[in-house]
């Protein structure tokens, strides 16, 4: 598929470029990942391919209006709430 047919395709099926598809999808993995799991951010963020915390917390506080550690705070069920130290 050519990069065109691909921007084409996006725009069709998701109404957003493959960059934002991608950027979005990392987000909500970020968001499960910091909802149902004690993993420490650092981690988080090599497994969404973020690159480092500084990009996931930008992303983070662009699209949500909060950083990582309040979404955590806020969303996390009991169990990944207690595991990570968060009270």
């Amino acid at each position: 598929m050519s990069p065109r047919t691909l921007s084409r395709w996006c725009r069709q099926r998701f109404d957003e470029s493959p960059a934002e598809l991608v950027g979005r999808l990392r987000l909500d993995e970020a968001r499960r990942l910091l909802e149902e799991t004690p993993l420490p951010l650092k981690d988080i963020t090599a497994r969404t391919g973020f690159g480092d915390a500084s990009t996931l917390w930008r992303a983070f506080t662009q699209r949500l209006g909060v950083t990582p550690a309040a979404y955590r705070l806020r969303f996390a069920t009991s169990g990944a709430r207690a595991a990570s130290g968060a009270s």
